[in-house]
C-alpha cells in the first residue's frame, strides 16, 4: 500500500470516529443558541469558552466563562462545575469543545457542543464582546 492510500485510510478512520463520537453528545446550531440567548427569560444555560488566551482576545460570546481547554487544571475545573446547570461549550471550530464535553460526561456535567464554534458564530454575523466586558 502506498503512502497516499495509507493517509487516506487514516483520514477516513479519524473522521468516522469523530462523527461517531459527536453523535453521542448533545449539540446546538449557532442560530438556535443565538435565538435562545436573546430570550433571556427562557435561557438558563452557562456559556463556556475553552479557547486559548490568544483566541479569546478576538472576542467572546456575551456572558461566557473562559477556561482554556489546555490548562493543567481543566480536569479539576470540569469536575467542580455545577451539575444542576447545562453548559454550552465552544472553541474555535468544535474539536476542543467536544473533548471537554466528553470530559464533562465523565463527571455527570451536562454539556452541549456549539456546532462550528466561534467561527460559525461570527460567520453568521452574531456579535462578540471583549472578554473584559463580559461578566464571569
Amino acid at each position: 500500500m502506498d503512502l497516499i492510500t495509507k493517509i487516506s485510510i487514516l483520514v477516513i478512520c479519524v473522521l468516522g470516529a469523530g462523527y461517531a463520537f459527536a453523535k453521542n453528545f448533545k449539540s446546538i446550531k449557532v442560530t438556535d443558541l443565538h435565538k435562545a440567548m436573546n430570550q433571556e427569560s427562557e435561557f438558563n444555560g452557562v456559556v463556556l469558552d475553552v479557547r486559548t488566551p490568544k483566541e479569546v482576545a478576538s472576542g467572546i460570546l456575551k456572558g461566557a466563562i473562559i477556561k482554556n481547554a489546555h490548562s493543567k487544571d481543566i480536569r479539576s475545573f470540569v469536575e467542580n462545575l455545577d451539575k444542576t446547570k447545562e453548559y454550552y461549550v465552544y472553541c474555535h471550530s468544535g474539536v476542543r469543545s467536544l473533548a471537554i464535553i466528553k470530559l464533562m460526561k465523565q463527571f455527570n456535567v451536562k454539556g452541549v457542543n456549539i456546532n462550528g464554534g466561534i467561527s460559525a458564530w461570527k460567520k453568521s454575523g452574531f456579535p462578540v464582546v471583549d472578554k473584559n466586558t463580559s461578566p464571569m
